[in-house]
């Protein structure tokens, strides 16, 4: 069972050291979000892919924001810049 939450705030601790002060981050993720059945260190590798692609795309800066989500019987992970 993976903590999408926990996931997330690693990524965004990761990312703040690596993209730069003029891009903020953000999170969204709901107090009572459920475990996701999955490999923890493949779903952190896959945000973090794309956060890192949405920081490069962002040469002047901007706002990454990394959102979770229950969905159907599953969780809903987005990055949006």
């Amino acid at each position: 069972e993976v903590d999408v939450a926990q996931v997330l705030n690693a990524v965004i601790e990761l990312m703040k050291h690596s993209a730069g002060k003029s891009i903020v981050f953000r999170k969204k993720i709901p107090d009572h979000l459920p475990p996701l059945l999955a490999d923890e260190e493949q779903i952190a590798q896959a945000v973090l892919n794309l956060a890192l692609n949405a920081a490069q795309a962002m040469p002047d800066g901007g706002e990454i924001v990394l959102a979770a989500s229950a969905k159907d019987a599953g969780v809903l992970i987005q990055v949006r810049d």
